[in-house]
């Protein structure tokens, strides 16, 4: 119980910047995928309301040219110089030798990452990944091993706003421990997990939405993540939180599988537990099968908790005024086509109706009259002209060229003109890919490790010092693309 109090006092010490960063992510979620656009717009009676809505589209694009075509991994190893020894000499036929076998280990590496990859529904999930990136600013991967079923999983969280980071330094970089915080139904849990409580013993019990206020006690302890949840996300339903954590926490080490006792700070050993409720059901010690969390920024923000989404507040607010404006023009343009008339000295019910495609006689007396209201002005021709600066706004907050958005009406008279109008997105695509690449080489070689647990023969390939992992991207322009054809063939004019 002590050690629950424990790791559920070290989240709250990260609650704020959790909360800052949920509300961060719910916001994108709320304006890419629903109708939160609409929000803050004053539309009057009659007037037009459509969603035209960019930024889902803009997400499309930023994970298509990012994550489209994949990545590659590659293995090297330390090739030894063969001119270093007279040839044909026994040395020389020796290094040759190993130079073959280190080959054989480095291709037996490549083989199994593929195969990992694979394993886990190849690149869908890491094109999913990228889109959560885009769209709510970071990605979250979790590696484990599972013994069951003998493979090595790559799970990507779904749901990052339940990651709970307990960071170690003020720049937000490393952690002391990484937590999961979610809920399922008393049933559920019960059929689950109930076989780890003793009979009698409760299942501390939380309402869906408010994962850490218990319902069982008001003891403070149980207590210690409060924070208020917003009526959307909170319902009576009675639920029950998992938490599974995995680092070090404070004062706290453990004996053999999962006795754990205080000792010194600065003596503390990393663990892994899952606690259902109030108590802890699992317990790993050996760091070697501890699940793992791979957190990678869409974005990084200097001194900020969480990486920065594609859609920046400035789309987000151009996007809503061109939803306005599209509004006062498709009003304006309904007025044109259904203008308003006066009609004088008729009764209700006789005013004459006018005939579609054909011509409309009117029989008036002298005291009759039928006139158009004055119109508008020249206010369509306006709206069209700050439609059009509104969409070239949109296109460069984005970092999307028009072209991406398949706009008809763009037309480059030459291939680096082409070229020219990808240049943001190239540059946003390459920032990824640099944010990635260290963390997937890291993730890889710790799915190495734990791939020798289930296939002992793999341990010589994977713990062989002089290896290295990197990871080949694809060309940011696609082949089909008249530009990288281009590109290609100045190269080649230029002896390149």
């Amino acid at each position: 119980a002590e050690l629950v109090a424990d790791i559920k006092t070290a989240l709250r010490e990260v609650q704020q910047d959790v909360n800052t960063r949920n509300v961060y992510m719910n916001e994108r979620d709320r304006f890419i995928y629903e109708q939160g656009l609409f929000e803050g717009i004053d539309f009057p009676d009659g007037s037009d309301k459509t969603l035209f809505n960019y930024l889902q589209r803009a997400v499309q694009i930023h994970t298509s040219q990012f994550m489209g075509r994949g990545f590659q991994l590659y293995s090297t190893y330390n090739k030894e110089d063969l001119s270093a020894y007279p040839e044909g000499s026994e040395e020389a036929q020796k290094a040759e030798l190993k130079n073959k076998k280190l080959k054989v280990l480095s291709e037996t590496r490549q083989r199994v990452m593929s195969a990992i990859i694979e394993d886990n529904g190849g690149m869908a999930k890491f094109e999913q990944g990228a889109e959560l990136g885009s769209s709510y600013g970071e990605t979250v991967y979790k590696t484990y091993l599972d013994k069951k079923n003998g493979k090595v999983v790559i799970s990507l969280l779904e749901t990052p706003q339940n990651y709970f980071p307990l960071w170690s330094d003020s720049d937000f970089r490393e952690r002391d421990g990484d937590a999961y915080v979610y809920q399922m139904s008393l049933a559920k849990a019960q059929k689950s997990y109930g076989s780890k409580f003793k009979e009698g013993e409760l299942i501390s019990i939380t309402s869906e939405g408010d994962p850490f206020t218990n319902n069982n006690t008001a003891d403070p302890i149980n207590q210690t993540l409060g924070a208020s949840p917003t009526p959307a996300t909170q319902s009576g339903r009675k639920m029950v939180t998992l938490i599974e954590y995995t680092g070090i926490i404070q004062g706290w080490c453990y004996t053999g599988k999962d006795s754990f006792y205080r000792c010194k700070p600065g003596e503390e050993k990393p663990f892994n537990v899952l606690i259902v409720g109030d108590k802890i059901v699992e317990a790993i010690t050996n760091e070697s099968y501890m699940p793992r969390y791979w957190r990678i920024p869409n974005k990084v923000v200097p001194r900020r908790t969480h990486g920065a989404s594609d859609i920046s507040q400035s789309a987000i607010d151009v996007n809503k005024t061109l939803i306005e404006v599209m509004s006062t023009w498709i009003t304006l343009f309904h007025k044109e086509i259904s203008p308003l008339y006066k009609a004088k000295g008729f009764i209700s019910g006789s005013i004459p109706t006018r005939k579609r495609k054909g011509a409309t006689f009117v029989p008036m007396t002298l005291e009759q009259d039928i006139s158009e209201l004055g119109r508008q002005g020249d206010l369509g021709n306006a709206s069209r002209q700050i439609i059009e600066e509104l969409k070239d706004s949109l296109v460069r907050v984005l970092g999307i060229g028009r072209v991406l958005f398949d706009d008809p009406t763009i037309n480059p008279t030459s291939n680096q003109a082409l070229m020219t109008t990808l240049k943001g997105v190239v540059d946003i695509v390459e920032s990824k890919q640099k944010n990635h690449e260290p963390v997937l080489i890291d993730m890889f070689k710790d799915a190495l490790e734990l791939s020798t647990k289930i296939a002992p023969e793999l341990k010589e390939a994977v713990e062989d010092p002089g290896y290295r992992l990197y990871v080949k991207w694809p060309s940011v322009l696609r082949r089909e693309d008249a530009s990288y054809q281009q590109m290609w063939q100045n190269r080649f004019n230029a002896g390149n």
